[in-house]
């Protein structure tokens, strides 16, 4: 008998707002990665508003090699609390200490994002 795994959507947790940068390979990796590191991630975290914010220089693709060097996300309440916070005096110096860093093929996205929880529910069947 096989057993299988469908997963039942509940209902939708919490709606954010996300903005996510992807870097594509620069000249100097090691110092774009210690400048992020030891200067910018500090000045973000000042962010009024923020709720999280993740990064990761360890990118994988699945085949072949991955088309960016490093990827960021911040999250906020909503489209509102990401324009107040980005043009604040904090946001501003975000913005000016990046800009070097914010390249030709560097990707910027901001979208809303929800959440919702999912229920598995095993299930019994012939295989």
């Amino acid at each position: 008998m096989a057993r299988c795994v469908r997963l039942h959507l509940l209902r939708s947790i919490v709606d954010m707002f996300k903005a996510v940068a992807l870097y594509p390979m620069p000249s100097d990796p090691q110092a774009f990665r210690d400048h992020y590191e030891s200067i910018h991630l500090p000045l973000v975290a000042k962010l009024p508003g923020v709720r999280s914010l993740r990064y990761s220089f360890d990118l994988i693709a699945p085949l072949g090699e991955a088309p960016f060097f490093a990827v960021f996300e911040v999250e906020w309440d909503d489209a509102e609390a990401m324009r107040a916070s980005l043009t604040s005096p904090e946001g501003q110096a975000v913005a000016e200490d990046m800009a070097p860093y914010v390249t030709e093929g560097t990707v910027l996205l901001n979208y809303s994002l929800q959440d919702f929880l999912l229920s598995a529910a095993a299930i019994q069947g012939d295989s």
